[in-house]
């Protein structure tokens, strides 16, 4: 007696090799979305973590005086920050800029120093600086992974800093 495959088991043999492939092509497909969505989120925290270190990094070396303060914020998106020039002097100081544009379609953070650089094109919003007695006081920051559409945590996830941003040990600024 011979053994045989007959159609019905052929067909039920197919519709499970079936819904095993499908399985694995919706596992793939949602793999593939969690990665891109992570991704865009990385992205995004990595241009603030940038913008955040390169301004540290510039406000700790500024030098100034009471009469020429070390920082000076103009109250809307200009960031003047005075540095030694390498004389060590107060005489030799030389100037760099932070412009923070967040108008729809620039969304720009601008570095200058000898030329402007483009820090990041994510920046969605900035509401300025503040001084105290014990140091400078950035206000809230977003940035989102494209300032031209709606925030949306998998396609256009956004990332703020909400507290204030201190940095302390600024010798002057007004």
């Amino acid at each position: 007696m011979k053994k045989t495959v007959t159609l019905v088991e052929l067909i039920i043999a197919i519709v499970l090799m079936g819904i095993v492939v499908l399985g694995a092509i919706s596992f793939d497909l949602a793999s593939r979305t969690f990665f891109k969505s992570s991704e865009r989120k990385v992205n995004v925290v990595n241009d603030l973590t940038f913008v955040l270190e390169h301004l540290q990094k510039n406000i700790m070396n500024g030098k100034g005086t009471v009469d020429n303060p070390a920082l000076v914020w103009d109250g809307a998106t200009v960031l003047t920050i005075s540095q030694d020039d390498g004389t060590g002097t107060l005489t030799g100081l030389k100037t760099v800029t932070y412009t923070f544009n967040k108008t729809a379609g620039v969304n720009q953070v601008i570095f200058t120093d000898t030329s402007p650089q483009v820090l990041t094109r994510r920046l969605e919003d900035f509401n300025g600086f503040d001084v105290n007695d014990f140091g400078f006081y950035m206000k809230d920051m977003t940035f989102l992974d494209n300032p031209a559409e709606e925030e949306d945590v998998r396609e256009n996830p956004s990332v703020a800093v909400r507290e204030q941003y201190f940095f302390p040990l600024i010798q002057s600024c007004t």
